[in-house]
């Protein structure tokens, strides 16, 4: 082994300690995300436990973001008439975080760095149960025009839901409470299909496939079982 072989080797251990000791260091916190929906039936909620942890991490390349973050969490089922509404946990087409997007709304002077980091360990302290807040950025919704065929995923607008279940259905809000409570697990019992598409699209593909613009071409080509459950929990 060379001297510079050596050198590599000493700085690639170095690096690797000081993440284990900054992971020593992680904050977390977990949140209930209700939906309320009003329907001509009454109000139908759903609602799941999740969990946003962070810690500050030594950048060894200069693209690496300074901070760590896990997410834990399920997309939420609400129960409609016409099927149930789905609030997803990521969206592969907009990059769109539920964890970044829930400590926003709890403190929304969050920075992408230590702040980050600082806000997850406030909102960690056991004073903060029981605080509540509109979610500021809401997460994709989504259908299924037949729950057994994840190829019929399509988009629903937050703001007419009446388009995709009929007259009088209207997203009343998100909320986000912070709680104490065990993560939600179990999607599976209501997608049952889900088991079968660890590593491909909804529509069955490998990879999906956008446009010039970012935008994706097809949903059931966009989206993966990641969009309804984190990694984590896989």
């Amino acid at each position: 082994m060379t001297r510079r072989d050596v050198i590599g080797l000493m700085t690639a251990v170095s690096a690797l300690g000081l993440t284990g000791c900054n992971e020593m260091f992680r904050k977390s916190f977990r949140f209930k995300m209700t939906v309320e929906v009003e329907t001509p039936q009454g109000l139908r909620t759903g609602s799941g436990v999740m969990e946003v942890s962070a810690a500050k991490t030594t950048k060894i390349l200069p693209e690496q973001n300074a901070v760590s973050t896990i997410f834990k969490g399920e997309a939420v089922l609400v129960d409609l008439p016409g099927g149930p509404l789905i609030a997803l946990v990521s969206d592969i087409g907009s990059g769109y975080s539920l964890a970044s997007a829930a400590v926003k709304s709890f403190d929304p002077l969050t920075g992408p760095e230590g702040k980050y980091v600082a806000s997850i360990g406030k909102l960690g302290e056991p004073a903060s149960l029981g605080r509540s807040v509109l979610i500021g950025d809401y997460p994709e919704l989504v259908r299924f025009r037949d729950i057994r065929d994840p190829k019929t995923v399509e988009l629903v607008d937050p703001n007419d839901l009446a388009k995709s279940f009929g007259a009088g259905v209207k997203l009343r809000r998100i909320m986000l409470t912070v709680v104490d409570g065990p993560v939600t697990v179990g999607i599976e019992q209501r997608l049952p299909w889900l088991v079968r598409y660890g590593n491909k699209m909804l529509d069955g593909s490998e990879l999906g496939s956008f446009d010039a613009n970012g935008n994706p071409i097809n949903l059931a080509n966009s989206l993966s079982v990641l969009n309804f459950k984190s990694l984590e929990m896989m």
